[in-house]
């Protein structure tokens, strides 16, 4: 987590045996890690754009000298690196650490001494994130540090230019957002104890003008700043909802879903689907999504401990569009599974015929009009779970779901959740007209009752429509209640719906899956 936790400094052992030489050449190692992101020039070549065009801001915040752990000196300095793979210049990567250039040191680890005490142990990090001999942090963080990086940054970025934003740090629910955390209230911890609230950070981003904001936020309660930040021309990520803590990875010196990120971004050669050479800010989010280990409701033994990553796009396909390296000139749609996914206007179907499935924890067969082809395989009939997932083998009944979960089956979910269809009013219902089927729930969450109305197309050519009526209002705090969404092959291959990352699918557009 990364939320001031027992857990968290006890995860912070062994460090007294750590050369402080490993720290100082951590620069260097990343740049080994991140791999080849390719530079650009000042002229544009390829359609990427001049340097000056790319500015990004790096926020790490520390709270003070005994809360500031070194992880995320090394998610901002793996990311700094990346930027500047990417040919980002010095001058436009604004880092905003901890105590900034303050003798005090600027991060520290926690160890455990031969009779189990826990003792301090300060660590000066360099100051130099990528090792090329200058200083990469230019500001301590401050709030009076922030505005004045966004008060500079507002005089001279414009609309043909991308924003980048990048946060590794303590994050919380504001003090009026007691559990289960109705609303998205959120703060990031700045140095000396002092906090920023999501919609005081939103005030400063707003007075940018640039053509494209894109944020990267790994702090926990994340999501709140997603939700605080969503507006026109922004690509947003965040590696938990807002009522959620964030974790780091099982060497505990990166948090989990900036990793993945950031080495998505790094690693284009193996990250990115779509032939362009750059992995795109959707391809970087759905890698982390995918490779996020703690997802599943259970982490370190608690229920309802996991992260669940958070993605907004507007227009929806923006961060299609957006590498490190700028706008991509002509866009390939990103292919996972033999599959794209596209978002469309249509209207939510009509419900069809009730089924009279009543159940929790069930699933009915259902025989085709027609033989669907799916993953290279053909099938005549399907398995229709109350949970909101449409097997086409080996089905199961079980509600617990996770991305994970669904690459393991073979199986269409268009929001897999702990469902019930028990109640008389509810019922799945089935449309079969011409050359496809559309299979509707109306069901509810086992967890809270919340309605849900949802609804999945399929057409003989192999093309998958999820629909998303009115309810699905998956917010706030609730154990054993959350959702996966996307399309499966089995065996580890999966294409992960944009959908997972809203918090609410009330009335949202449908998105089609095209083989």
């Amino acid at each position: 987590m990364y939320g001031l936790r027992r857990r968290q400094i006890e995860s912070f052992v062994n460090f007294k045996t750590r050369p402080i030489v490993t720290v100082i050449i951590l620069g260097a190692v990343l740049t080994m890690l991140a791999g080849c992101g390719g530079g650009s020039s000042s002229t544009s070549q390829s359609g990427v754009p001049p340097v000056g065009n790319r500015y990004a801001v790096i926020i790490a915040g520390g709270i003070d000298e005994n809360s500031n752990g070194l992880r995320a000196w090394d998610d901002c300095a793996y990311f700094y690196t990346t930027l500047k793979q990417n040919g980002f210049s010095d001058g436009n990567i604004y880092v905003v650490m901890s105590n900034g250039f303050d003798p005090t040191y600027n991060s520290n680890a926690w160890t455990i001494d031969d009779q189990g005490d826990f003792v301090d142990w300060y660590l000066r990090t360099p100051l130099d994130l990528d090792a090329d001999g200058r200083s990469g942090v230019r500001y301590p963080a401050d709030k009076a540090s922030i505005i004045s990086v966004f008060d500079a940054l507002a005089g001279i970025v414009g609309p043909n230019d991308i924003l980048y934003i990048f946060v590794s740090d303590h994050g919380g629910p504001t003090g009026d957002n007691a559990p289960p955390y109705p609303v998205p209230n959120v703060v990031i911890s700045l140095w000396d104890n002092e906090v920023m609230t999501a919609d005081e950070f939103g005030a400063q981003v707003d007075k940018v003008k640039a053509g494209a904001v894109v944020g990267i936020f790994g702090q926990c309660n994340s999501g709140g700043f997603v939700e605080k930040l969503a507006a026109p021309n922004r690509v947003l990520m965040s590696a938990s909802r807002w009522w959620e803590e964030s974790y780091a990875n099982g060497a505990q010196n990166y948090d989990a879903f900036l990793f993945n990120a950031v080495n998505a971004l790094a690693n284009p050669q193996s990250t990115s689907t779509n032939g362009s050479g750059q992995t795109t800010m959707e391809e970087a989010y759905l890698y982390a999504l995918a490779n996020d280990p703690y997802q599943s409701e259970t982490v370190y033994g608690n229920f309802n401990a996991g992260e669940h990553p958070s993605y907004y796009s507007n227009p929806w396909d923006l961060g299609r569009k957006v590498s490190l390296q700028g706008r991509l000139p002509a866009v390939n749609p990103p292919v996972y599974a033999g599959f794209v996914e596209t978002e469309t206007g249509e209207s939510y179907p009509s419900l069809g015929q009730a089924q009279g499935w009543h159940a929790d924890d069930a699933v009915w067969t259902y025989g085709l009009p027609f033989s669907f082809p799916f993953g290279g395989n053909s099938y005549n009939s399907i398995y229709v779970s109350s949970n909101g997932i449409i097997y086409f083998s080996n089905p199961s009944t079980s509600g617990v779901n996770s991305p994970s979960g669904l690459a393991a089956v073979v199986a269409a979910a268009p929001l897999w959740n702990n469902l019930t269809t028990a109640d008389p009013q509810n019922d799945i219902f089935i449309d079969a007209a011409g050359n496809q089927v559309t299979i509707a729930w109306v069901a509810a969450t086992v967890a809270d009752g919340r309605p849900v109305n949802v609804a999945a197309r399929l057409q003989s050519n192999g093309v998958i429509t999820f629909f998303y009526g009115d309810g699905n209002d998956l917010t706030d705090l609730v154990s054993g209640r959350d959702k996966t969404i996307g399309l499966s092959l089995g065996s580890g291959v999966a294409h992960y719906s944009l959908r997972n990352g809203a918090s609410s699918l009330g009335n949202a557009k449908p998105v089609t899956f095209t083989p």
